[in-house]
């Protein structure tokens, strides 16, 4: 077996001159909360949920959760972005959460390895930075029978 140094997007090898981007050697934390969020019991299929806009070249952490309490009939619950309004991918960070028993979920769930860490342009299928803003929006797949509530705390890194 061979002894090998491994460098990441956040520490290059010291023989590449170029610096790492700053969002991952330098990203600073920042939280979106959202404060208790209330449905009633007709919320409709494709109701949405606004959770907040991030800069398109942040990384949403995995740390993103989601907490609800019992809402009948929500089993298919997505997280995805938006743009000014127009969708972008409806469920790029979760796909099919279950909210019909009160719990928490992560806000990341659908990320697979490749993708945990990658700019939200990235994950919009984007290969360069349009420098804007994008929103994170949860979408009700199935309707809400009973009326709950959630809350988010969306996590993300950015310079």
């Amino acid at each position: 077996m061979a002894v090998v140094d491994k460098f990441t997007k956040g520490r290059f090898s010291p023989g590449n001159y170029s610096l790492p981007e700053a969002v991952f050697a330098e990203g600073g934390m920042r939280c979106i909360i959202s404060g208790a969020i209330p449905n009633a019991n007709d919320d409709s299929i494709n109701s949405r949920v606004f959770f907040g806009k991030v800069p398109s070249a942040a990384v949403i952490l995995p740390q993103s959760i989601l907490y609800h309490s019992g809402i009948t009939g929500l089993t298919d619950f997505d997280i995805g972005i938006y743009r000014d309004g127009a969708l972008i991918d409806i469920d790029a960070y979760a796909d099919g959460l279950n909210l019909s028993s009160a719990g928490n979920k992560s806000m990341t769930a659908a990320l697979t390895t490749g993708n945990v860490g990658r700019r939200v342009f990235e994950v919009a299928g984007l290969t360069y930075d349009p420098g804007c803003e994008y929103d994170i929006v949860g979408t009700f797949k199935t309707a809400a029978t009973a009326a709950g509530t959630m809350e988010a705390f969306l996590y993300y890194a950015k310079k």
